[in-house]
């Protein structure tokens, strides 16, 4: 197998806009968290950082498997989440505040991974090519 490293994200928060003056704390407090899938990659990295905090909503969190759901409703108040950046700017909309963590930056990587063939080489950079900045 080859890897190759197609791009490092930054996680943040995104809650609505309205509950910008409250600390991360205090939002977890008042609005549910919403998990995506704590089965996924991503998933278990969120899901080990919420375990670590103390708020009623992110013990108990609705847990859901698609980032578009998740962030319609975010859109609407419904609760909160912890995504990687460009997956809440993509479906964000203007209701939205986006924020990051306190303390260190969690991040996630994005790999390709591919078999040592040569028949999909010409494949691999195309698609690698896709997530240069």
């Amino acid at each position: 197998m080859q890897y190759k490293t197609l791009r490092e994200e930054t996680l943040h928060y995104a809650s609505p806009k309205a509950l910008a003056h409250l600390s991360q704390e205090e939002i977890a407090d008042t609005l549910p968290f919403l998990q995506f899938n704590p089965g996924s990659g991503i998933g278990k990295l969120i899901a080990n950082h919420v375990r670590n905090l103390t708020s009623k909503s992110s013990k108990h969190p609705i847990v859901l498997d698609s980032v578009e759901a998740i962030m319609e409703c975010v859109n609407k108040g419904i609760g909160y989440t912890l995504l990687a950046e460009p997956d809440i700017r993509r479906y964000a909309n203007s209701t939205v505040n986006v924020s990051l963590p306190e303390g260190d930056p969690l991040t996630r990587k994005l790999v390709l991974a591919t078999l040592d063939r040569n028949d999909k080489a010409d494949f691999a950079l195309k698609l690698a090519e896709l997530f240069e900045e």
